[in-house]
């Protein structure tokens, strides 16, 4: 009996160690999700306004200028607003992806979107560009590497630009 109990003991912790265990390479690995839409032709004409950008974002990565960064201020100044429950911003160059959870009965209205881009343009007047996505997949993808630049690790902005042009062209908002 008591080797059974040591036994059932270990089993289960082996299966909650497992189960737990985080590898920040697979972990919320952006290539398996599938994400949903309903404003399809919105989402359209965010990647033809996104391709028409690639030149200006290509010569500017090019230069050797690089801006990368998470925005955690300007990330606290939108939860302050009425609709919004959690925000994560991460700048790259020109650009501004914005991630947010609305707050109950909230709407990513055009209305809300122009004022999240007033903000993140008046804080940062380099910014040219804001996407702005309340989709949980996309979410959760600026959390996570918003962590990975907080911890420093390598090839964040790799990874990063991976994960726009897979989204952007990849077909994940189509």
């Amino acid at each position: 009996m008591y080797k059974q109990t040591i036994l059932l003991c270990g089993i289960f912790l082996i299966l909650l160690y497992g189960c737990t265990y985080y590898d920040s390479y697979h972990s919320y690995s952006h290539q398996n999700m599938n994400v949903t839409n309903n404003h399809s032709k919105e989402m359209s004409q965010q990647k033809a306004l996104h391709t028409k950008k690639t030149n200006l974002v290509t010569q500017t990565r090019s230069s050797g200028n690089q801006m990368f960064f998470p925005a955690d201020e300007l990330s606290r100044q939108l939860t302050e607003t009425e609709h919004i429950l959690r925000a994560d911003v991460l700048v790259l160059n020109n650009e501004a992806y914005t991630g947010v959870v609305l707050r109950r009965g909230a709407v990513l209205n055009e209305e809300l979107k122009q004022e999240i881009k007033k903000m993140v343009q008046s804080t940062y007047k380099t910014v040219k560009h804001v996407h702005i996505f309340d989709q949980p997949h996309f979410v959760r993808e600026i959390n996570v590497f918003s962590n990975r630049l907080k911890r420093g690790e390598q090839n964040v902005q790799q990874d990063f630009e991976k994960m726009v042009d897979d989204f952007f062209h990849g077909g994940k908002f189509q």
